[in-house]
């Protein structure tokens, strides 16, 4: 369906792009993360890495297992999409705020030229996606990805469609190649075992929990049917009526774990990778 999309109104969005390629500019069109590889001597570390290793390594042993990691190529701090956008910004001088003017003008002209296209995507966006993703200007992005040739050609469809969240995911060309074992083969029984081994875990948890604990998670609870009235999710739902929306799929629904992160002074869930073998 995007593909036919694209195809229908494939006049409007070569023009976009083309407006776009004439205000970008030649020396930084095709400008991507440089392509990873084992860690060259004279190249710096690209992030912190304490977040890619085994958590219990020592110091040694956890800077060993960094080193090993593969990089992008780069010979300063700044990888060199950032480095040539300094580079740009500073050469321009004082003209910058006239050129972020006509450069700002010229992205609104692009997102004209693809508003219909845009529309027609925006259809496509499921229910309970359009509370997120409902005003994602689609077509402008897909339009930005064709002018500069971003690696990651996919990314309209992935913001679209969404992505794999399980399973061997395809890679982006933009993130770093991690490697895991073959992750086990999914099956209804697999799936129904997912869903008991999350019972199990989380009973043990509360009978161990104090009442600190316990007054945090039904914090948890009380906010979570909020966003049910606000229908970002639904529920509460029993395991039998929850099996039953996806009564109609191969394999039934899979339960995920998830694992905290911070952000600030605030905390929110993600999906456990390490638990489920998801490759990233």
């Amino acid at each position: 369906m995007v593909d036919s999309l694209l195809q229908k109104h494939s006049a409007s969005l070569e023009q976009a792009v083309s407006l776009l390629k004439n205000v970008i500019g030649t020396t930084t069109l095709g400008v991507n993360i440089g392509p990873f590889g084992p860690k060259q001597v004279g190249t710096t570390v690209a992030a912190r890495e304490l977040t890619m290793v085994d958590f219990s390594l020592g110091m040694v042993d956890a800077v060993s297992a960094a080193l090993k990691l593969h990089y992008p190529p780069r010979r300063s701090k700044l990888d060199e999409v950032l480095a040539h956008t300094v580079k740009h910004v500073a050469h321009v001088g004082a003209g910058i705020v006239q050129l972020r003017a006509n450069r700002r003008a010229a992205l609104r002209q692009a997102s004209v030229m693809v508003s219909a296209l845009n529309g027609d995507l925006q259809q496509l966006v499921p229910e309970f996606g359009k509370p997120i993703a409902g005003h994602v200007n689609f077509a402008l992005v897909e339009a930005l990805v064709r002018a500069v040739g971003w690696r990651h050609a996919t990314l309209m469809h992935d913001l679209l469609m969404g992505f794999e969240p399980i399973g061997s995911i395809r890679s982006t060309g933009c993130l770093r190649p991690v490697s895991e074992p073959e992750p086990p083969l999914v099956s209804r029984a697999s799936n129904v075992q997912s869903f008991d081994d999350a019972v199990g875990h989380l009973t043990k948890k509360a009978k161990k929990a104090g009442d600190a604990s316990l007054a945090d998670h039904w914090v948890v609870w009380d906010k979570t049917l909020v966003e049910c009235e606000k229908e970002f999710c639904f529920g509460p739902l029993s395991r039998r009526q929850f099996e039953s929306l996806f009564s109609d799929t191969e394999f039934g629904p899979r339960c995920i774990p998830a694992f905290g992160i911070c952000q600030g002074k605030l905390a929110r869930e993600g999906p456990a990778p390490i638990r489920w073998q998801i490759l990233w």
